[in-house]
């Protein structure tokens, strides 16, 4: 990756936070139903209830215990799911299909947008097979046809507003991603070139000394303007502003994904191998000079002379950051006192 860039549509599976509010929620909800239909004896709905709080109990400690979010999340809604369409299929009777009611909203906020939409008409499918599919003689007096389709416009009305509530939400949490990932790329980014600054680039180098699972070696090159200060002051910083921003594109569009490049200070540019040959980086070094060379850009109907002095090093010679770096500036200040348009490894 050459430029930063910023995720502007984050789509995470699993909200910590509902998820939180969900387990806790349906626990006490479950067990207060359960605590009912006991005292209420009803026997069949008192089991259904205690299995689906165990249930959710196994999935608040595969989250709390264990950090298994993802697997909390998934037996968490899974059982939600089974149990809402038992209640529809089998078990309607008054606490269960309360029950269902506080259970809907919780499984559309689990779900992101649009999927929890179609779980939505999904589950309402289903259960208005299952509600007028049968005949009227064989259900429970309190469960006519005319009582279902009341119960239906009532779950009707907690869906859509559960729905609405959870796109609003998503959306919140979207444009506040997006503001956090616009001010890292403000963190990280340098304005004129695009490309990543020297503050990114230091901390990006010291994390591969000091990462373990980065402990691969790699060479860096540092490339600097030979005659930047003469096109300033003959002219302007509009002209040298122009010509920091199209050797940005050059080099990017020169190198490979893989590599990144960041301004290093005012008219110097660093860029990161992932390969630490020191042969490979001389000839990435030697390319990068000669496109430059030949750059033609023009100002005030001249063109303008650039070139860039380089110079190498790599990671396999050097202890740490600050010798990396001295390696390599040390290498490009010979350069310069070479004349410049130069390639000098260390």
């Amino acid at each position: 990756m050459k430029y930063l860039m910023v995720d502007s549509h984050p789509n995470k599976l699993v909200n910590s936070s509902i998820l939180n509010i969900a387990l806790i929620a349906q626990g006490i909800g479950v067990f207060a139903f359960f605590c009912l239909s006991y005292f209420r004896q009803e026997i069949p709905t008192t089991i259904f209830f205690m299995v689906l709080d165990c249930l959710i109990l196994l999935s608040f400690g595969l989250y709390k215990s264990f950090g298994f979010k993802y697997f909390s999340w998934l037996l968490l809604l899974v059982t939600l799911i089974l149990g809402i369409v038992y209640v529809i299929t089998f078990d309607r009777g008054s606490l269960s299909l309360a029950w269902l009611l506080t259970a809907l909203p919780v499984v559309i906020g689990l779900c992101r947008y649009r999927n929890n939409l179609y779980l939505t008409l999904g589950l309402f499918l289903i259960g208005a097979l299952v509600f007028f599919g049968t005949e009227s003689t064989s259900q429970p007096a309190h469960f006519l046809n005319i009582s279902a389709l009341q119960f239906l416009l009532i779950a009707a009305v907690v869906c859509g507003i559960s729905l609405t509530a959870n796109k609003a939400l998503i959306d919140h949490q979207d444009k506040i991603n997006q503001l956090s990932s616009a001010n890292d790329a403000l963190a990280f980014q340098d304005p004129l070139s695009g490309l990543y600054n020297r503050g990114y680039m230091e901390s990006l180098l010291s994390s591969r000394f000091f990462n373990p699972q980065q402990n691969e070696y790699f060479s860096i090159i540092i490339a600097d303007l030979d005659n930047f200060r003469s096109i300033n002051e003959l002219y302007g910083h509009n002209a040298g502003d122009n010509v920091i921003s199209q050797v940005s594109k050059l080099l990017v569009s020169t190198l490979e994904d893989t590599y990144i490049i960041a301004r290093w200070d005012g008219n110097a540019f660093i860029v990161l191998l992932p390969n630490h040959e020191e042969e490979a980086s001389t000839l990435i070094a030697e390319l990068l000079r000669k496109k430059i060379k030949r750059l033609k850009l023009k100002n005030q109907g001249d063109t303008l002379k650039l070139s860039l002095s380089l110079g190498t090093a790599s990671s396999v010679k050097c202890s740490d950051l600050n010798d990396l770096l001295s390696h390599a500036e040390n290498s490009l200040y010979q350069a310069k006192h070479m004349g410049g348009n130069i390639v000098i490894q260390s």
